[in-house]
């Protein structure tokens, strides 16, 4: 008797093998888990099989990503889900690895190896094909490009409101079918598709992308920047952001500082956005300066500051950076930088309070010494208070010579 559902055998066998894949523990090849290339293409837990993908060995070989492109070849219609599998299923490269074992996201190198152009391929061959593309889906196919040409190319026909170069090479239909765009200018639109390519080296490209034509202005940068996984990715969106020349506050600054995980990219994210930075209190300065681990990072903040010098600081700023340094070497360094920079009159209470930062009198009267043109307008009673912070004569002295 003939069984009433209507299975086919690639369907069942495919089911089988992700079963059997999930219960062993041992690495399984491709052709065991998946021996006709077109049940990718059929799945019905495409999900499934992305996770099966990441834990199987694909062979790195011209045959097998041409008999991934043949499959391709012989379907008119494709799913978003699918097409991402197939060009999951192109290398075992494994560059960025995210998740845990039981739901690892991998991602391969972008743009290297021999997997590359035949990826690229596969991904422009199956664009006129598909048939349904939900954000997330969107997010994954992008993930996969190996070319900022193929990632533009389905920008172009899928996010049309960024208004990239070459709108004519829109491919007739399939906007019809997806509607007009499928960014509509939320936050919530743009995370659903990052979600899909999640550490996917091509997130700071497309990221990149859409900062340039306006679309991360606002709150929707810092959605972005929630979602990307690595300090480098962020580094690269934010150069494209601050290319725009638009300026940033101090409330920006603190939460684009508090996304990076290491002093590493929270240095060079410092030195991008100093350079546009127009008005920072006190209270965010030592906010800022806080967000980096060690005094090196700290360091390189305060020189960045220093560089720059769109923002005004005040004795106020270098008091709330001093008490954040762990020695006093860096505590003097960022004296000497940032003097010069200081403007308004010296605050006297102030100066006796940068000064009490300090732990020994060779680096309190390297202060003095840097401050000295600036303090010398202070009144006796404030400077003689200065001068009690020191505990030996010898260094009280040459600190008194100095003011």
């Amino acid at each position: 008797m003939r069984s009433p559902l209507p299975f086919s055998r690639p369907i069942v066998a495919l089911a089988l093998a992700l079963t059997a894949a999930a219960c062993s523990s041992a690495p399984r090849t491709f052709d065991e888990v998946f021996p006709e290339p077109e049940a990718l293409l059929t799945t019905p837990d495409p999900e499934g099989a992305r996770e099966a993908l990441a834990t199987v060995a694909i062979p790195d070989t011209e045959a097998h990503r041409e008999r991934l492109l043949a499959a391709l070849r012989g379907r008119d219609r494709v799913s978003g889900a699918r097409l991402a599998l197939l060009a999951a299923a192109m290398t075992s490269s494994r560059q960025r690895l995210l998740g845990d074992q039981a739901h690892p996201i991998v991602w391969p190198a972008r743009g290297r190896g021999t997997h590359a152009a035949p990826t690229d391929e596969l991904l422009s061959l199956g664009l006129p094909k598909l048939e349904a593309v939900t954000r997330r889906e969107f997010g994954q196919l992008i993930g996969h490009t190996q070319s900022d040409e193929v990632l533009r190319e389905y920008c172009q026909r899928f996010l049309p409101g960024l208004g990239l170069d070459h709108p004519e090479k829109q491919l007739a239909g399939v906007l019809d079918r997806f509607g007009p765009d499928l960014d509509d200018g939320s936050d919530a639109a743009l995370v659903e598709i990052l979600a899909g390519m999640h550490g996917s080296p091509a997130t700071a490209p497309f990221l990149s992308m859409l900062a340039m034509s306006g679309r991360l202005d606002g709150t929707a940068s810092l959605a972005a920047f929630a979602q990307l996984a690595f300090d480098d990715d962020r580094v690269a969106v934010l150069a494209a952001l601050v290319a725009r020349g638009k300026p940033i506050g101090g409330e920006q600054l603190l939460t684009v500082l508090r996304a990076f995980a290491f002093d590493d990219g929270r240095e060079r994210a410092f030195a991008l956005l100093a350079q546009h930075l127009r008005m920072l209190t006190p209270e965010q300065t030592g906010a800022a300066v806080a967000t980096f681990t060690f005094d090196s990072g700290k360091q390189a903040a305060v020189a960045s500051l220093g560089a720059n010098g769109g923002v005004q600081l005040s004795d106020e700023h270098l008091l709330a950076i001093a008490r954040l340094c762990l020695f006093d070497g860096t505590r003097l360094q960022c004296v000497q930088r940032l003097a010069p920079r200081l403007v308004g009159p010296a605050d006297g209470q102030v100066a006796v309070q940068l000064l009490k930062q300090f732990s020994f009198d060779s680096d309190r009267r390297g202060a003095v010494e840097a401050m000295a043109s600036r303090w010398r307008s202070l009144d006796a009673t404030t400077k003689q208070r200065l001068l009690a912070t020191f505990t030996f004569d010898s260094e009280r002295q040459r600190a008194a010579a100095l003011l």
